[in-house]
């Protein structure tokens, strides 16, 4: 009886043991999967802020989204968008408050604090149309879309300056100006990515449109249509056609060039943008 008491109490202990060492191989295999997980969207998000200026803020904004492992780069560059609008909105409605502050303010001051919102929203208007562009595009052929998307946000980029350049008291146009820090920073942010759509695609080692990666039929940011309305960028909006053929005959000569080589006046969009002249509405950059 007491070899059979042994006996059972022998048995319950290797069950136990075993049952302790399957919970523990099951937890390592459980960390193991998460930490697997988290590289994966560590590696995902330094692919897409890769080649912004202002990378924290960039990793910050795709924080939310890069916790869901079944993001795609497509879910990112959305993210990274749509952060950038979400600052600007935040911007809209604190520029009310800080107008309030000034209780010597004018009217041809506050006249500059509506107009700058107008700006505002016209700058929220191309954000989403950029997300909504994003959203609607193949992954394989997302590259298509990239002068679209550049045009869109450096115009966002324009809209933002001219804000700013229309408010005359300093100290008003300071505070402001500090009010749209992230927006500004995560539409620098925007536009890099979307000037490096292909190399962030491949990195998710996407297969791109073979078409659109030749460079014989890929569009260039200032490649010439021959069309009825001249020659002109692709991604130039009818407006800016006329305003142009009214002044330079139709030639289309950056205002800045972006090369990470060296090869041009700038080597980021950050300093290029830092470089902006004031009290100009449009400035176009080569990159």
């Amino acid at each position: 009886m007491e070899k059979k008491g042994k006996l059972v109490i022998g048995g319950v202990s290797i069950v136990l043991v075993v049952g302790v060492v399957i919970g523990l191989v099951a937890v390592v295999c459980t960390r193991k999967s998460h930490k697997e997980q988290l590289s994966t969207s560590s590696k995902a998000v330094a692919a897409i802020c890769e080649p912004t200026d202002y990378k924290e803020a960039c990793i910050n904004s795709l924080s939310k989204v890069a916790k869901n492992e079944s993001a795609t780069a497509k879910d990112l560059i959305q993210a990274a968008i749509d952060s950038t609008i979400s600052t600007v909105k935040s911007a809209i409605d604190n520029s009310g408050n800080i107008a309030k502050s000034f209780s010597n303010l004018n009217s041809t001051g506050k006249m500059a604090v509506d107009d700058c919102k107008d700006l505002l929203e016209s700058a929220i208007a191309d954000l989403q149309a950029s997300f909504s562009y994003v959203g609607d595009s193949d992954m394989h052929t997302m590259h298509d879309r990239e002068d679209e998307l550049k045009n869109w946000l450096s115009a966002v980029i324009s809209f933002q300056q001219s804000c700013l350049d229309g408010i005359p008291q300093e100290e008003l146009q300071k505070q402001m100006k500090d009010g749209l820090l992230n927006a500004t920073q995560l539409t620098s942010n925007a536009l890099a990515i979307a000037s490096s759509i292909s190399e962030i695609l491949q990195s998710f080692n996407i297969t791109l449109n073979k078409d659109l990666r030749n460079p014989s039929s890929s569009r260039r940011l200032l490649e010439h249509n021959n069309d009825e309305q001249g020659q002109y960028p692709s991604w130039f909006r009818a407006a800016d056609r006329r305003l142009l053929a009214s002044h330079s005959n139709g030639q289309v000569r950056p205002n800045a060039v972006v090369a990470k080589d060296g090869s041009g006046q700038y080597k980021t969009i950050g300093a290029a943008l830092a470089a902006y002249p004031k009290g100009i509405r449009e400035d176009i950059s080569y990159m």
